[in-house]
């Protein structure tokens, strides 16, 4: 997930590409809907701390398999 577009993300709602090679993992908090471009989205936390892009948070498109959200989703049992 951690590829050039996603590392230069830069805000705004992420649609560019990644790489086939997930290396990176960050922790769906939220979903919601772009009011300006009524695009949905889903807030992702990123680890990188506060200093990244929207204050350690993206917007990733929804409702495609972006990054892999939908085939390589983790989560506690």
């Amino acid at each position: 997930m951690a590829g050039f577009e996603f590392k230069n993300y830069g805000g705004g709602i992420f649609e560019g590409g990644c790489t086939p090679n997930m290396n990176h993992a960050g922790t769906l908090i939220g979903y919601g809907t772009d009011e300006e471009e009524g695009k949905d989205y889903w807030l992702i936390k990123n680890s990188w701390g506060e200093s990244w892009r929207e204050d350690g948070y993206m917007r990733i498109v929804r409702g495609q398999n972006m990054c892999g959200i939908r085939t390589m989703a983790t989560y506690p049992v």
